[in-house]
């Protein structure tokens, strides 16, 4: 059963779950995961999308466009958040296969 730590640690949070055939749990560690990530690259993106259209732009409107910086702050998080739903996944999966391996199923 160590292949389902091997995919809950390289292939994606969730994965080793569903090697586990614990369905609930896998699919709760995939979708806070993907919550993570689309609010990762929302929080680095879109600052930068908008500074590349005030770049571009040629009207003088440009620095509403330069007054919105990425917020590290935002990113930090979303980071941590990200790395605490990795490991809990993780965790899970190694305390889950440890107790089969335990009680010999």
């Amino acid at each position: 059963m160590r292949a389902a730590i091997y995919l809950s640690a390289l292939v994606w949070p969730g994965a080793g779950q569903y090697a586990q055939k614990r369905w609930l749990a896998g699919t709760f560690y995939a979708v806070v995961f993907l919550a993570g990530v689309v609010f990762l690259f929302v929080s680095v993106l879109t600052p930068l999308f908008r500074m590349l259209y005030a770049l571009a732009d040629f009207s003088g409107r440009s620095e509403e466009f330069l007054a919105v910086q990425p917020s590290l702050r935002n990113i930090l998080l979303s980071f941590g958040f990200l790395f605490l739903v990795y490991l809990g996944g993780l965790l899970d999966t190694i305390i889950y296969c440890r107790r089969r391996e335990r009680d010999g199923i």
